[in-house]
């Protein structure tokens, strides 16, 4: 492995890998340097590089070598084909990180450690295949949960997704859409809250921009729900009945037979009765005419 293919590559490295998911459980025994977050500056790097260049003490280990091709064979292995139950990534992942772990322990073994930008490798690996891991990991979670939802078990799938949720922090939309609109559908709103609380914490841990779109987005559909008051059902039965005296009528129009506070959840029931085909829409200037199918 020459040194400075890395050096041309570091610079790359944090924009190339971005983690899809954050785990809720650690590592119990890693090496001491994985958690350190220190940061190297160009400087550094480049003055190592001359050093260690000079005596080429790396070039010529070759079990550090070898190491580093292995896990450079197992990332390119990684497929990103979205197949239900992809385990064999899992799997790749696991032997990454394995392996990665154990570069590291051999690197404070031979005291290559005490040079920053050896540090700045191993961790990279360490800290792409735990989150590569992760990502996997909720990934098949959610498609069991996907499947269950489409085989029509919604109260398995809901439970399926909330397990999800309580063991990882997932930073997709999807992983909460979901959950959260088939709650919505079956009418289980303590659920929904349940998947409302979730966001809510994981964008508190977090601050991501994804997870604080779909935070805003709830946050408006739980306001206007009045669960308490059980109006949801009432909503759809009403919009049903509009349509069905009014044909063509107007979403914008159908709006206005209702308080503003529930447009967020008009314009959901209505987007679910199409993909259901309860209703169709035409478009028909900036709105859409709808119609009973």
């Amino acid at each position: 492995m020459k040194l400075f293919d890395f050096f041309k590559r570091k610079t790359n490295i944090s924009i190339q890998i971005k983690p899809l998911c954050i785990c809720k459980k650690s590592i119990e025994v890693t090496p001491y340097y994985l958690d350190n977050t220190e940061q190297l500056s160009i400087e550094e790097i480049t003055s190592e590089l001359k050093e260690w260049t000079t005596t080429g003490t790396l070039d010529r280990d070759e079990i550090y070598d070898s190491m580093i091709k292995k896990l450079d064979t197992i990332k390119d292995s990684i497929t990103w084909t979205k197949e239900l139950y992809n385990n064999s990534n899992i799997e790749l992942c696991s032997e990454g990180l394995e392996l990665s772990i154990k570069l590291c322990n051999y690197c404070i073994g031979k005291k290559y450690d005490s040079v920053k930008f050896v540090k700045s490798k191993t961790k990279y690996y360490f800290n792409y295949f735990t989150d590569q891991l992760e990502y996997w990991k909720t990934f098949n979670e959610y498609k069991e949960a996907e499947s269950l939802e489409k085989s029509g078990l919604f109260e398995n799938a809901i439970k399926k997704y909330l397990d999800l949720l309580e063991s990882h922090i997932p930073l997709g939309s999807i992983y909460y859409e979901s959950p959260f609109y088939l709650c919505i559908k079956i009418a289980d709103y303590a659920s929904a809250f349940n998947v409302y609380n979730y966001l809510k914490t994981n964008f508190d841990k977090t601050n991501n921009k994804t997870l604080e779109s779909i935070l805003n987005d709830f946050t408006n559909i739980i306001c206007s729900l009045e669960t308490n008051e059980n109006m949801y059902p009432e909503i759809k039965a009403k919009i049903i009945t509009i349509i069905k005296d009014t044909p063509g009528i107007l979403q914008s129009d159908l709006y206005k037979s209702f308080d503003s506070k529930y447009k967020e959840s008009l314009r959901f029931i209505i987007q679910c009765f199409e993909k259901s085909q309860r209703i169709k829409r035409e478009k028909s200037g900036r709105s859409y005419k709808l119609f009973l199918n």
